[in-house]
């Protein structure tokens, strides 16, 4: 019979993150980048900006974006002081599981200076080929007052 025709099969992922600067740099975690051949970012008012990762941490699932054409009308998260952070305070995640959006959970801070020790995972590898992958990260504000206030608040 003949070969098979061949099918370029592409992956897709989601994540979230948020603007540090009006320059483009998008903060995410690096489990929504790790291997991406493409970069996306979509802002709240639904523009999509093609990225490209700039430095990530595996350890602390840390990664680093920046948009290739940055629009000039970014408005950068407002962000604390870590310093300024006593347990018993109040938190917020802020995220877009399953690409649910705007979805948001409330814990609160049970210590600080606590040392993160990476844990290894063990990987199944596959012989298959590598398909190439997209990943879009969607990016934006949130009513920092209101979230000011709130973590400002220690609970009773």
């Amino acid at each position: 019979m003949g070969d098979a025709p061949s099918r370029r099969e592409t992956q897709m992922g989601l994540g979230s993150g948020f603007i540090v600067n009006k320059a483009g740099i998008i903060l995410t975690n690096n489990h929504v980048v790790a291997g991406a051949d493409e970069v996306w970012v979509q802002l709240g008012d639904q523009r999509r900006f093609e990225a490209r990762v700039v430095g990530s941490d595996p350890a602390t699932d840390v990664a680093v974006v920046k948009l290739n054409r940055p629009p000039g009308d970014m408005r950068p998260a407002v962000l604390g002081n870590s310093e300024q952070v006593r347990v018993g305070d109040y938190v917020l995640a802020i995220g877009n599981p399953l690409g649910l959006g705007q979805t948001v959970t409330m814990g609160i801070v049970s210590a600080k200076n606590r040392m993160l020790v990476a844990r290894s995972r063990s990987m199944k590898t596959s012989s298959r080929p590598t398909r190439p992958s997209t990943r879009e990260i969607r990016a934006g504000r949130f009513s920092t007052s209101a979230a000011r206030s709130l973590l400002s608040t220690p609970p009773s």
